[in-house]
């Protein structure tokens, strides 16, 4: 987990580990999709030199509800199910499968933080086998940390989403908008800021804020900046301020602009809402 960089990494990486460990052929993660109530698989993993093709594709394409099959039973319960027959399992859609490729018992645990499931993991084998209560034991806490690790994806994912959102709705606005860093980089600019200020997006995400501030006022913004963000200090108002702009044609004129300040985790950045200003006051 603390080197997986994406669940594509960790995933199959965690079903191998568990398998070859405790001498399972065949093993599958499940993760519950709350928005459609169901069990949907995310990855599977075979033991090299052997082959469950149709098994393996069915288990890929099926979804669970709560209650029904392996994966709908540990989540309805909340606790792993070990099934040392299967064909003596009345609650196994994929035994006919299961069976023609020769996969005879099978357990199943949950992948939870506290009591809520947010998956679960199961692995088979080719021959019966009586369970393990060991085995059990180790695999509630295995299933524990797989499911810090699946929280950790649904927040950057919740994340990512919002993000998602926030980008449609700044890009509609009527008012040009811009996001930077701590160092003055821009991270994100409208089409608005392209009519106001005569870059491209592709222009302006590339550059730092100075670009489009007068030249000799650029090291005291970078400097009210600095300071900011090692004393929490400000040196003018972010509730609405009068300042020069500058024109990628090079023509100065006041911006009238307003700017806060948010976390994405555990990065600073700024967002100014911007208007051409004649006077001293909002056009």
């Amino acid at each position: 987990m603390s080197e997986a960089e994406t669940p594509a990494q960790f995933f199959p990486e965690v079903l191998r580990l568990l398998g070859e460990s405790f001498g399972w052929q065949f093993a599958a993660l499940w993760r519950v999709d709350y928005d459609n109530l169901e069990m949907v698989n995310v990855a599977t993993w075979t033991q090299p030199g052997k082959s469950f093709p149709t098994f393996e594709d069915i288990t890929r394409r099926r979804h669970f509800q709560i209650g029904l099959g392996l994966p709908g039973r540990v989540w309805q319960e909340r606790q792993a199910f070990w099934v040392e027959k299967l064909q003596l399992d009345d609650n196994f859609p994929r035994l006919p499968m299961a069976i023609s490729e020769g996969l005879k018992s099978a357990v199943g645990f949950p992948v939870r933080v506290g009591k809520q499931v947010l998956g679960m993991a199961e692995m088979f084998r080719t021959e019966p086998s009586p369970r393990d209560e060991e085995l059990v034991d180790f695999l509630k806490l295995v299933g524990g940390q797989i499911g810090l690790f699946l929280e950790r994806i649904r927040a950057d994912e919740d994340l990512t989403s919002a993000e998602a959102h926030y980008r449609l709705l700044v890009e509609k606005a009527i008012e040009p908008i811009v996001t930077i860093d701590e160092e003055s980089n821009i991270l994100f600019a409208n089409r608005e800021m392209e009519k106001l200020f005569g870059y491209s997006q592709g222009e302006l995400t590339t550059s730092k804020l100075t670009v489009l501030i007068p030249e000799r006022l650029r090291a005291r913004h970078e400097a009210g900046l600095r300071r900011y963000v090692q004393t929490g200090v400000r040196g003018i108002t972010w509730d609405g301020v009068v300042l020069p702009a500058l024109h990628k044609d090079g023509t100065e004129f006041d911006v009238y602009i307003r700017f806060g300040e948010f976390m994405r985790g555990t990065r600073r950045l700024f967002s100014g809402y911007i208007r051409r200003a004649e006077g001293g006051t909002p056009k």
